[in-house]
């Protein structure tokens, strides 16, 4: 069972290596080792030695990924320390929290600025309208009463200031 497994992924990577022509296809494959991908199911990591080289490259159940990379000796835990604290902490992480951190000053934002402005106009409105709305009775003759009790305001407001005006004229 064993042997049909490695003549199935040697023949995968040598289709990877014809496909991205990495290797002449003459070249020896001889893979060292296989993984299945934790939390990405259908990809598979292969490392295969080809001419000479060692060459990572992530292949598909479905086809071939377009990741390929050539290792010295020893470089395979390097990648992996690479993968799962920069890239997966830094970048996935990382980005992550940023996003959620913008979005929670927009929430705020939102909230606090956007809507508290519009509910202040409006909680303003309705304060100051409630008083008008008393003298909207209807009545014609609250109108006019109304009217009359402005127009003495006025006269009374203006009367005051023309009479220190003639005063001081004399």
């Amino acid at each position: 069972m064993t042997e049909g497994r490695d003549e199935a992924l040697r023949t995968l990577t040598e289709a990877w290596l014809e496909l991205r022509g990495v290797a002449p296809q003459s070249a020896p494959v001889v893979v060292r080792g296989e993984v299945l991908r934790a939390g990405r199911p259908g990809l598979i990591d292969i490392v295969a030695d080809v001419d000479g080289r060692l060459v990572h490259l992530v292949a598909g159940l479905r086809g071939v990924a377009d990741e390929q990379h050539f290792l010295h000796a020893g470089e395979e835990a390097a990648l992996g320390l690479l993968d799962a604290k920069v890239i997966d902490g830094l970048g996935v992480n990382g980005s992550a929290w940023l996003a959620r951190a913008f979005s929670r000053i927009s929430m705020w934002w939102d909230k606090w600025i956007v809507d508290g402005l519009v509910n202040f106009v409006a909680k303003f409105t309705r304060f100051w309208s409630h008083p008008i709305r008393m003298f909207q009775t209807g009545v014609f003759s609250s109108y006019a009463l109304l009217i009359l009790i402005g127009l003495a305001i006025l006269l009374g407001y203006y009367g005051h200031h023309m009479q220190v005006l003639v005063r001081s004229l004399r």
